[in-house]
């Protein structure tokens, strides 16, 4: 029987997960580190962005995770090239690192 205690930690084991305090990683596999980190958003300082970056799948899947995500969320996200120009990042307004990390978490299982 499970305790109905609200402070007790009765989640499944996510020792494959590395979290750091400003940035989320998340490895569904060995080599690959799926990062998500809130940014502020250089045309408009009050709001805040949420990037997925190093998610390396072809960019017709990344447009359907895109897609439900913003549907699931109701967002604005886009798809860009990264900096290093050898992936993409997914960007969506606001701060909803933790929902889009569950998202990962759910997709890559």
């Amino acid at each position: 029987m499970t305790s109905l205690n609200p402070f007790e930690d009765n989640q499944k084991d996510d020792s494959f997960l590395d979290i750091k305090e400003e940035n989320q990683t998340v490895k569904s596999q060995p080599e690959k580190n799926i990062t998500i980190k809130v940014i502020t958003n250089p045309k408009k300082a009050s709001k805040k962005l949420t990037v997925v970056s190093n998610w390396s799948l072809p960019k017709d899947k990344l447009k359907v995770h895109k897609s439900n995500i913003q549907r699931s969320l109701g967002i604005s996200g886009a798809i860009k090239n990264n900096q290093n120009n050898d992936g993409f990042e997914l960007i969506f307004s606001g701060d909803n690192k933790g929902k889009i990390k569950e998202y990962i978490k759910s997709v890559s299982s």
